[in-house]
Parts: C-alpha cells; structure tokens; sequence
C-alpha cells in the first residue's frame, strides 16, 4: 500500500517546529494543508508560504501523509480522537506520522485505536531543532508495521539528514524519550557545578578551560554560552523540557520502574518553567545559582 511517493503533505501543529518544516517544504515545492488549533497562527504561516488551511484534522482527505507536531499525550489525543479528529477520515490511505514527543504508552494506544478504525500509524519523532527543521537536516527515528515503513522514510527523507528505522510502535517513542533525557540533563548538571564554583568563589574560565581537556568539555562550554547568552534564540524551551521530563518520569512508571532522576528533574523545570517558561532550555541552568 501507499507505493506512490507523496505529493500532497498535512501538517498539524504550527508552532515553532510544524511551522519550520512547512517553509522547508514549501520551498521544495510541497504541496502543504495546515491545521491548528489556533486558526490565526495557520493563516499567519499560510500568509507567508504557500499552503492552505483546515478547519480540523478531519479535513485533510487529500492529502498522501499527515504529519504530526503538536505539544504532548493530551493534544494528540486531541488531534486523533476529539470531535472532527484524524479517526474521522474517510481517506483510508492516508498515512499518518507521529513527530510529537510523548509516552510510548499514549503511542500504541493510539496505533491500536486508528488500525482498528483502518487507517495507518506511524512514529516519526525527530532530533533537531527549529533550524535543522527549517534546512531539512533534522534526525527522524521511525516505527510502524514494515508495510508502512518505506513510504514513511520517503517522506521523512524529504526533511532529514538521517532516518533511523527501529522497529514497531512504540519503540520510536521510547529511544526518543531516551535520548531526550541525556540531552536535557546536561543544564542541571553543569548548574549544580557552577553553583560549587560560586559557593567558594571560583572563576568560571577556570573551570571552563580545565574541563575543555576532558572529553564532555565540548558538551560543558555549548550549553554554557547557550546559558549566558541574553540574547540566545530558545531552541527548545524550558517549558517543553519540562514536559519532557515529566514523559519521561512517567514512561518508566508505566513500564514499572522508579524515575528517581527524571522524577527531580521534571520538578527542576517544572520550578525554572515557572519563571521562564519560553526561554532557551539551557538558561534553566541560573535557577541553580545566586548570581
């Protein structure tokens, strides 16, 4: 099924990575259908590049592929199964390509409940951020039944540097989550160590060129100046990293483990998204400091 190469992209979710990837492909001459739940930031994106906007989910019938970029278990229950959602196409060739972060639980509930309605699920979360998405150079990791696996790399590798095929749903969901959780720990790390250089008055550069000779020096001095810079574009923001963690956390207990760290960590930005919920991730890091 769905041998032809897709012509015809949906894409849910405008925000800061549905939106990048809309101009990408507008640029390669993609025809896009957008929807959002915010009609007026679709017709903003819509003004900008060419492609033209739904009222629901349910609308996008003509479309090859549906790709998903909202922000957590909840929204995409939304997109799938509230009134107008993606369960309501008639189009039964449609595949449908998850991008959203979120538990791997929520992604084969959501398999389950659209093979049964006879439409086609996908995992297609991806690495990358805002500009990889803008320049095509994002890392997808896919999952699904195999049938549905070589047209879904065809898409994805309109978009991606790398595809990354692993399996069934939800084992994208899962390495996506595990992965995350290595990437996001790195600004609570490195403010805890900033925190032991203030408390006995110790230079940064000290630190900064000591560490630069060990082999996480790199890791240290990017999310350092991503951290100090006033005027760093967010990335990801400290509110996504937030429910991040919080997925993360709760994927373990659904599997039966305990999220000690994750645990912490979904409260450490959870206090830092209170205080900037937008702002680069990284900065998350001054919580920690009295500086």
């Amino acid at each position: 099924m769905l041998g032809v190469f897709v012509l015809r992209i949906g894409i849910i979710g405008t925000g800061r990575m549905g939106s990048a990837l809309a101009e990408y492909l507008a640029e390669k001459n993609i025809e896009l259908v957008v929807y959002n739940r915010t009609r007026a930031k679709a017709e903003e994106l819509c003004g900008r590049i060419e492609c033209s906007v739904v009222e629901a989910p349910s609308n996008m019938e003509d479309v090859d592929a549906i790709i998903i970029f909202v922000f957590d278990d909840n929204s995409l229950l939304e997109i799938v199964g509230g009134e107008h959602g993606l369960l309501q196409l008639r189009n039964k060739d449609i595949l449908i390509m998850n991008s959203t972060t979120i538990t791997p639980t929520t992604s084969l509930y959501v398999y389950n409940i659209l093979k049964n309605a006879g439409l086609h699920y996908v995992e297609s979360p991806v690495y990358g951020s805002r500009d990889q998405a803008r320049t095509g150079k994002l890392i997808t990791i896919l999952a699904g039944d195999e049938d549905d696996l070589d047209t879904a790399e065809k898409i994805a590798s309109l978009y991606s540097q790398e595809v990354f095929r692993v399996g069934l749903v939800p084992t994208a969901s899962a390495i996506k989550l595990a992965l995350n959780n290595i990437g996001l720990v790195m600004p609570a790390l490195i403010g805890e160590s900033l925190a032991i250089l203030e408390a006995y008055g110790i230079e940064h550069e000290k630190f900064l060129r000591i560490s630069s000779k060990l082999w996480f020096g790199e890791a240290v001095k990017k999310y350092y100046l991503r951290a100090m810079n006033e005027r760093q574009e967010s990335k990801f923001s400290v509110a996504g990293a937030a429910k991040d963690y919080s997925l993360i956390a709760r994927a373990l207990h659904d599997a039966g483990y305990v999220a000690v760290v994750s645990s912490g960590l979904a409260n450490y930005y959870k206090a830092a998204a209170e205080e900037m919920p937008e702002e680069d991730y990284p900065k998350a890091m001054r919580l920690l400091i009295k500086e």
